[in-house]
């Protein structure tokens, strides 16, 4: 296997791309093509050594049960604050950004806006 990929399908897939990119300002966009009607047909980012896609969706996706997950040391809470100011703009916080689950010091669990569901922890 040459390479895995988290995959996400949003409306409005420009205005996802640059709130993504705006969560994860370290992430490096491995390329962004689009489709006739202006949308983005594939886009890419490398994101703490995984590659995150986004894609054009035109139908409101239902029944999401999958989550991404990222665990970081203790030296890198700014990663995980700036990412949860950023994603829980219109989404639905699980788990607010502190000590708020039994596992974690420091850790959020929340759905964005486009109906992702993320957890950044130590």
């Amino acid at each position: 296997m040459k390479r895995s990929m988290m995959q996400i399908y949003a409306q409005n897939s420009h205005e996802a791309w640059k709130f993504y990119k705006q969560a994860f300002p370290d992430a490096v966009e491995n390329g962004c093509w689009g489709n006739e009607d202006g949308s983005i047909g594939h886009a890419e980012m490398v994101l703490f050594g995984q590659v995150i896609a986004l894609a054009q969706s035109d139908n409101a996706s239902t029944g999401n049960a999958m989550q991404f997950c990222f665990e970081f040391d203790e030296n890198e809470k700014h990663i995980i604050s700036t990412a949860y100011d950023v994603l829980k703009e219109d989404g639905q916080i699980i788990n607010p950004l502190g000590d708020s689950c039994g596992y974690s010091p420091y850790q959020f669990a929340l759905t964005d806006k486009y109906g992702v569901n993320w957890c950044l922890f130590i």
